[in-house]
């Protein structure tokens, strides 16, 4: 590798990272302040999401008694 290719991957890899970076106006805080925005779910929505997985699976799997259509019903 060459000097030359080496430049070329860092001033890459810098404008990828760079790229990243936004500066938000205090009057966008509010909307990316949200619940909606956050990446990992409270201790209610957690608990939706295993109920949804389970009837999902067991939709796909026929509950165990019945056949199922893997709509994901209860």
């Amino acid at each position: 590798m060459t000097r030359r290719d080496v430049v070329r991957a860092a001033l890459l890899s810098a404008s990828l990272l760079l790229a990243g970076c936004a500066s938000v106006q205090p009057w966008e805080r509010d909307r990316l302040a949200k619940r909606i925005m956050e990446f990992e779910l409270d201790e209610r929505e957690r608990a939706l999401q295993r109920v949804v997985d389970k009837s999902q699976y067991e939709g796909m799997l026929g509950g165990g008694t019945t056949e199922g259509s893997g709509c994901g019903c209860n």
